[in-house]
């Protein structure tokens, strides 16, 4: 066996041998607002995706007729489920609409 072969070896043997040991997070006892902050960071940490961004328009029913009330994305508001504002601040980074 050649010299670095035989130190590749024994390098993935002692590696191997090594025992990590991982730090158990008890979360449900964490209080909400580091919970919060927890995952504000994670979720602006990565490219989060939303394949579910409702239709830009509202089913309704008007006299047993369901008809459609075509809305435009807003910058912010309280009606709905989605807006620019709320999506950003929340880390959604690509939605998609059906």
């Amino acid at each position: 066996m050649k010299i670095k072969q035989l130190f590749l070896l024994t390098s993935l043997i002692a590696l191997a041998a090594c025992k990590t040991e991982t730090k158990k997070i008890d979360y449900a006892s964490m209080p909400e607002d580091k919970l919060r902050r927890i995952a504000d960071s994670l979720a602006h940490a990565y490219i989060i995706t939303d394949g579910h961004v409702d239709l830009p328009y509202r089913l309704k029913v008007n006299k047993f007729r369901l008809e459609r009330e075509y809305l435009g994305i807003p910058i912010s508001t309280t009606e709905g489920d989605f807006d620019y504002e709320r999506a950003k601040k929340g880390g959604l980074d690509a939605p998609f609409m059906r």
